[in-house]
């Protein structure tokens, strides 16, 4: 091979080489550039889901960055639907004072079936979803009224049925002797927190300190409650009838 061939040879690798090098500099740019694109659309989107669900003050989206950095207990912003494990916590972790401040519907003219056990007269004989103590019930009227002072004569008959039966469901399912029937106007001064629409508890009471309000830890989730009570539909549909031989005779 000739000096000149050789350097001919020398320089055609050379060129491939250099051909290469220039080749994936363009493709690394390139990618890097599609990356930046990507990155920048993600944030855009986080950051439009970040306005958008303050704005609504509610989880209407997913997004890691609303969910991780922003969406704290401090905000009072509804949570994603809590599970029944996280329900029966409510109260003893703190979560509760989160939960309804900003549900954009009223909570009681939307009673779920699944948490009822009786209805008569247009009154609804339910569990409560965050009970202070296990077993704890709650009549509720089905109409939007917010003063015990709007009850028709036979809504009042019911609620007064409806604490019967909650007191003698109460000691035969969970024991306790006690109860609270408790009917709360004001608003936030009397510590409500669904104040627009009227509810009656009937609170199973065990101790003393219950009425310091040191809320109990469930052993029994939401859904658990309303099995144990609808277990007692002969012992329900007994004092149904004991009721109307007692009081409506």
């Amino acid at each position: 091979m000739s000096a000149s061939q050789a350097f001919s040879a020398d320089g055609g690798i050379t060129n491939i080489y250099a051909d290469t090098a220039q080749i994936i500099k363009s493709t690394a740019g390139t990618a890097m550039t599609a990356m930046i694109i990507l990155v920048f659309l993600f944030i855009s989107y986080e950051f439009y889901i970040i306005w958008a669900n303050v704005q609504a003050k509610k989880v209407y989206h997913n997004s890691i960055l609303y969910t991780t950095f922003i969406l704290t207990p401090q905000h009072g912003i509804m949570h994603k639907p809590m599970n029944q494990e996280h329900m029966k916590e409510a109260r003893t972790s703190g979560r509760y004072s989160t939960i309804w401040q900003n549900t954009g519907k009223c909570v009681f003219c939307d009673l779920k079936e699944k948490y009822i056990l009786h209805e008569e007269n247009g009154i609804v004989l339910t569990i409560n979803l965050y009970p202070y103590i296990d077993g704890q019930l709650m009549a509720i009227p089905r109409r939007h009224i917010q003063s015990p002072k709007e009850l028709t004569q036979k809504e009042w008959d019911t609620i007064r049925k409806f604490n019967y039966i909650a007191k003698k469901l109460i000691r035969h399912t969970h024991g306790h002797k006690g109860m609270w029937t408790l009917i709360r106007e004001g608003g936030e001064k009397s510590q409500m927190t669904v104040s627009e629409h009227l509810h009656v508890q009937f609170i199973p009471f065990d101790a003393p300190d219950l009425c310091n309000w040191n809320y109990r830890v469930l052993n029994n989730t939401p859904l658990e409650n309303i099995s144990l009570y609808r277990k007692e539909k002969e012992e329900l549909q007994s004092l149904l009838r004991k009721f109307e031989k007692k009081y409506n005779s």
